[in-house]
């Protein structure tokens, strides 16, 4: 008789719900792999992700950054918010890793040993991960990213991670020439979700994200973000509206600044003249003020025609 005869996921066994630590975006106890090209912000975002699970939920955030220089997070303000939350918040760095670990019977400062130590503290049965998001900046410090052998090593590890408990993010690279991940498509195989993110503008006040959906195993979305440079506070925004095209973008501003300017309600062919130097004839200018409607401006009937104002 097999030794697993009788050891059968069991109907009740398996009765659990999806939570979402980020509607749409973030799923608890998966493997979530987000990566773009350089010089993005990567980890700005995801400290400002940090700050976010910290504000909203009860759990702990573990961020293990082996690829930034500790002088560089520093001059981004990083360390005012390891202060601020640390009651939840470990960051991990190999630079500071090695003086408070002196002591230890174990030291260890290389990433991998690291990770070693995480798999083998956890307790499967107990759980001991759960409640923890565990953050790995970046791919390439845990493992050879180029070797199929060295990725389905790596991963194998943080499904263990998963297992015990855990929420697990890695941060990743694309490839120099091209927009797709970079390395060994084992990422995308082995990663319960995997988004791209692109650093869609920004200002002084801060920088928008947006993270497109690569692939998934779960019900999430294109998402977007805007971190403030100054606090990482993060707000979560409509995608749609920040994908909106440039031409688009130029006319909401012009519809908006009229209105605004203008003072009272305008009738459309008044708003379209004056904005757009258009008439309601055209079928695509009515059709844009209709796609807007409701998020930018409101309208009500006026005889046969509509007058609109600022929300």
């Amino acid at each position: 008789m097999s030794l697993f005869r009788g050891k059968g996921i069991r109907k009740s066994k398996t009765q659990t719900l999806v939570n979402y630590i980020v509607d749409d975006f973030l799923v608890e106890n998966t493997i979530t792999v987000i990566y773009g090209p350089p010089k993005q912000g990567k980890t700005m975002f995801l400290l400002g992700l940090t700050k976010w699970i910290y504000n909203n939920t009860n759990m702990f955030v573990e961020y293990f950054d082996f690829d930034n220089p500790l002088i560089a997070m520093q001059d981004r303000k990083a360390d005012e918010l390891w202060e601020e939350l640390n009651d939840r918040f470990d960051y991990i760095h190999p630079e500071e890793l090695e003086k408070n670990m002196r002591d230890e019977e174990a030291l260890f400062v290389e990433a991998k040993e690291v990770l070693d130590e995480l798999v083998k503290a956890a307790d499967v049965r107990e759980k001991n991960y759960k409640n923890t998001v565990m953050i790995f900046d970046s791919a390439s410090d845990f493992c050879d990213e180029t070797s199929d052998s060295s990725v389905k090593l790596f991963m194998s590890k943080l499904k263990r991670l998963r297992i015990a408990g855990a929420t697990v993010i890695i941060l990743h690279h694309t490839n120099k020439r091209d927009p797709n991940h970079k390395g060994s498509t084992i990422f995308k195989s082995a990663s319960d979700c995997m988004y791209k993110l692109k650093n869609e503008y920004e200002d002084e006040t801060g920088k928008t994200y947006i993270l497109e959906k690569d692939d998934a195993r779960f019900r999430v979305k294109d998402c977007a973000f805007k971190l403030s440079v100054e606090d990482f506070n993060i707000d979560i925004l409509e995608y749609t509206e920040v994908c909106i095209p440039v031409h688009e973008q130029l006319d909401i501003r012009k519809v908006t600044v009229a209105l605004r300017q203008n003072k009272v309600p305008m009738k459309q062919g008044e708003l379209l003249d004056k904005a757009l130097e258009t008439t309601s004839a055209n079928k695509n200018a009515t059709a844009f003020l209709n796609k807007y409607e409701g998020k930018h401006w409101k309208s009500e009937p006026k005889g046969q025609s509509k007058i609109y104002s600022l929300i």
